[in-house]
């Protein structure tokens, strides 16, 4: 453990972030940190107040109904009255808060436990295979909304170690369409996104946006789920998997 709390940061700002939020680092984005840093907690700050404001109206205020009809300023409000209905002509910005809304008023809870990370053996040298950790030990917690058409929605944070063997954190939003089979559809079949966030040890643990791909297999509350991250010879190339347990 002391040597775990050794490998943190020193920056207590970061240690904070390495709570809420991790994956594979490219180091290509290294070079927009110093540019987007402060817009990235800025991001964070307004979807936590986003999700935690639910009586708040983002349409018209009520003082207006003289210049405008009653119908409009149902539809500006419906999202936050009724959060399982879409009205048409929802914008994209409108449907996602909803969504992060209903993630986090969900009693739906879920454990993540990393369990493999393999290295393309097409894009790597056999001296960086032998010394690249791909035991990424680590937990990681979060919370889902299953909605109207049987897709997830997930809010989570998971830690573990890197292929350097050091900590290292991600956590996002992801958004999962599956497609159910069986009588029951116990068993199903997924695939979708992660927009998350990330942070290395070997750069200073400066978050960066990770925006990935994922697919899964799900059958009742028990679910494997992979990732593949993109990159360049010996760098990058990694598919991540974990495990994942609904306590819904």
């Amino acid at each position: 453990m002391r040597e775990f709390s050794r490998r943190l940061p020193s920056c207590p700002s970061i240690r904070l972030l390495i709570l809420f939020l991790p994956a594979c680092y490219r180091p290509c984005l290294l070079e927009v940190t110093a540019v987007c840093r402060k817009h990235i907690y800025l991001m964070l700050v307004l979807c936590f107040l986003c999700i935690q404001t639910p009586g708040v109206s983002w349409g018209m205020n009520p003082s207006m109904e003289d210049d405008v009809s009653k119908e409009s300023v149902l539809d500006d409000v419906a999202p936050d009255v009724a959060p399982d209905a879409a009205p048409n002509g929802e914008g994209i910005l409108q449907n996602f808060k909803k969504r992060l809304r209903q993630i986090w008023q969900s009693d739906s809870y879920d454990l993540y436990l990393p369990a493999y990370t393999w290295h393309n053996r097409l894009t790597y040298d056999k001296s960086h295979i032998r010394r690249y950790n791909e035991h990424p030990w680590g937990g990681g917690l979060g919370k889902s909304y299953k909605d109207e058409d049987g897709d997830r929605h997930y809010l989570f944070i998971m830690g573990f170690q890197d292929s350097h063997d050091m900590f290292q954190p991600y956590g996002g939003y992801a958004f999962m369409k599956n497609w159910g089979f069986g009588e029951k559809k116990d068993f199903t079949l997924g695939a979708g996104f992660v927009l998350g966030i990330t942070a290395r040890q070997d750069y200073g643990y400066a978050p960066l946006p990770l925006p990935l791909p994922i697919i899964g297999v799900q059958y009742k509350c028990v679910a494997v789920e992979a990732t593949y991250i993109p990159g360049t010879k010996n760098n990058g190339n990694v598919l991540f998997t974990w495990i994942r347990y609904n306590l819904e």
